[in-house]
């Protein structure tokens, strides 16, 4: 094989594992490439304008993923990696290296001369992709399937799966469970703007009971109460909370905690929702299936219904533990789609919320 057949073949080999492979005939051709640092150009490049995209789909994400410069770019401009730490001896930005390994980088500084040293730190530490033995590609694509809605097992087994490897399902049930703890943080970050509700304000109180309540009853059963603000048209703000029970010992601490006193709530003819009227709140029942409100242009014919079954058919059958963090994941899609959101761009904000790198 003569340099110009040789330098033809190397164009068409494919970038693996910081290694060139390809074929020439019934050759294989195999050429380690030397580590190419990320340069800071190439970080202000993309600042610049060069990953504005609209919106993020699969086959623009399998195209970044593919280019580990580039992912690593996206990476830091999304802020799921921290970008030019300084080093702890010198001060300086460090830089970061390619390493053989999908699922390790690090930043380093060397320096020579008197104040010799040689410093490495692991690019992922406290990131989403920290501790993981995960390519980082998969993580990115399970977390993008996971945004849009594709939570099926056999789904994210076959699409992270590859010749070479195939993702087990503890790997998918564990992201799945990463995942939904960044919907519980958004949830709680939510639910601390503070209560709903107020003088002139009407909130809708609907419960759910999570179990089966015929055929094989729970001796448990877990009660989601939802509260929501009953605006002209749509509804407002949206509170939750899981209880053991519906008696008053569990539904007045909810009310104290998550609505404002003087609010006027909706809910169904429950005896023991009258206690309300002795701690400050304005109860009214629901006839016949429709709310009967005084103050104008509020009515609803109970517009939280549709929210409930879609909730009830996700969670049944699921422990208490898990059926909480689902209840918190229907919040955050409820959110997502009333505010008409990118679902991947507004996950990935919740992230960089979770994880807040570089003392943001």
């Amino acid at each position: 094989m003569d340099s110009e057949e040789l330098m033809a073949a190397q164009e068409s080999c494919t970038d693996k594992k910081n290694y060139l492979e390809g074929s020439y005939g019934d050759m294989k051709i195999r050429i380690k490439v030397e580590q190419d640092p990320l340069d800071s150009c190439d970080v202000d490049a993309m600042l610049d304008g060069k990953f504005l995209e609209p919106k993020m789909n699969l086959r623009k994400l399998i195209r970044l993923t593919a280019r580990r410069k580039d992912f690593l770019c996206y990476l830091i401009w999304k802020g799921l990696l921290v970008r030019d730490p300084p080093c702890h001896v010198c001060g300086l930005p460090m830089i970061m290296t390619f390493r053989n390994s999908r699922c390790y980088q690090e930043y380093r500084c060397h320096k020579e001369g008197p104040a010799q040293h040689k410093v490495a730190v692991n690019a992922l530490k406290d990131s989403w992709f920290s501790c993981c033995k995960l390519p980082m590609d998969k993580v990115m694509l399970i977390t993008y399937m996971f945004a849009l809605g594709y939570t099926s097992f056999e789904t994210l087994v076959r699409e992270t799966s590859s010749e070479e490897c195939t993702t087990s399902r503890s790997t998918v049930a564990d992201w799945m469970g990463y995942c939904r703890e960044v919907t519980l943080d958004w949830c709680e970050r939510n639910q601390a703007r503070g209560r709903i509700g107020g003088k002139g304000v009407v909130v809708e109180v609907e419960g759910v009971k999570l179990g089966k309540r015929k055929a094989r009853p729970l001796d448990n059963p877990s009660w989601v109460m939802g509260l929501t603000e009953i605006k002209v048209g749509n509804c407002g703000a949206f509170r939750v909370e899981v209880t053991d029970k519906r008696d008053p010992g569990s539904l007045l601490p909810v009310f104290e905690k998550l609505v404002e006193v003087g609010t006027t709530i909706v809910c169904d003819n429950w005896r023991t929702v009258y206690r309300l009227t002795k701690t400050g709140f304005k109860k009214v029942s629901v006839v016949g299936g429709k709310v009967v409100v005084q103050a104008p242009g509020v009515a609803s014919a109970r517009p939280g219904d549709h929210e409930w079954r879609a909730m009830k058919a996700k969670v049944i059958g699921f422990p208490r533990k898990k059926m909480e963090t689902l209840v918190h994941e229907h919040l955050w899609r409820r959110h997502v789609k009333a505010n008409c959101l990118d679902p991947f761009e507004h996950f990935v904000g919740c992230i960089k919320e979770l994880y807040r790198l570089g003392g943001e």
